[in-house]
């Protein structure tokens, strides 16, 4: 019984420590930073995406982007339990299937796909985050 209370518990913290550290990379957005030579950008990515409601390992949330051409973006998280909210700034770049976040001089690579009004972020083999074109 004790093995699987730590089991559980061990599992809890890998996902505590994963949630933590995508906190800690949405933090780094508040500073931005610029970046000089970037790849060409996509024009159907500029405008500003939203999710709907997820369930994320923080709980509901709602992510934003937008996405401006001359390749900087802002972001903003939003936590509905504690009504917390993040904001940040960067620039972007692409790179085959990826996009290329920049911010405050660190680069993540993030998997995406666009089908139509919807730019999908790849969290994970498992998971996505669906953002809607705002119109």
């Amino acid at each position: 019984m004790l093995l699987h209370i730590m089991n559980a518990v061990t599992k809890k913290m890998n996902m505590i420590f994963r949630v933590l550290l995508k906190i800690l990379v949405i933090l780094t957005l508040l500073a931005g930073c610029s970046q000089k030579d970037v790849t060409p950008i996509a024009p159907e990515i500029i405008g500003e995406w939203e999710t709907d409601i997820y369930i994320s390992q923080l709980g509901n949330t709602i992510s934003y982007y937008h996405f401006k051409e001359d390749n900087t973006f802002t972001s903003r998280l939003r936590l509905l339990h504690g009504n917390v909210e993040l904001k940040g700034e960067g620039t972007f770049a692409f790179e085959d299937n990826n996009i290329v976040l920049t911010i405050k001089g660190k680069t993540y690579k993030e998997k995406y796909i666009l089908e139509g009004d919807t730019l999908i972020f790849f969290d994970g083999p498992d998971f996505q985050i669906k953002h809607k074109k705002k119109q």
